[in-house]
């Protein structure tokens, strides 16, 4: 984030100097909302939202979803119907914010090795890095 910003940070991991570029970082990114005209932390908050034409456009992931009880039965259906019409781009794509807010009575597992849940947390291991979205 340093070197994106511009912020010089000669001796890293050093507490002093860590600090320093913290605070520099900070204070440009204060400056670039001022910027935007945004002044109060709610505002930021409308920053992260997507949008639907954004969700189809993004990678996806395998992914297995049961039904454990009838309210989950109920809540997968409704996974499947916001997929198919309103997120679907050549594939449905279930936002990972939609599958939070009908996540009861849902058990969520990776289907595969190409799934999210190893993508994200052994892709580091190929050298990939960790995916933005994880």
């Amino acid at each position: 984030m340093a070197k994106a910003l511009d912020v010089s940070l000669e001796n890293h991991h050093r507490a002093v100097d860590d600090a320093e570029c913290t605070a520099e970082i900070f204070l440009k990114l204060a400056q670039m909302l001022r910027e935007r005209n945004i002044l109060l932390l709610k505002d930021v908050e409308g920053l992260a939202k997507v949008s639907q034409e954004r969700i189809k456009k993004m990678n996806t992931n395998h992914i297995i979803i049961l039904a454990k009880n009838e309210i989950g039965r109920i809540n997968l259906y409704k996974l499947i119907s916001y997929s198919h019409l309103n997120y679907y781009a050549k594939r449905p794509r279930i936002p990972k914010s939609v599958l939070q807010k009908y996540r009861e009575g849902l058990i969520i597992g990776s289907a595969c090795e190409a799934g999210g849940a190893i993508s994200c947390n052994f892709g580091w291991a190929r050298g990939g890095g960790y995916p933005k979205d994880c």
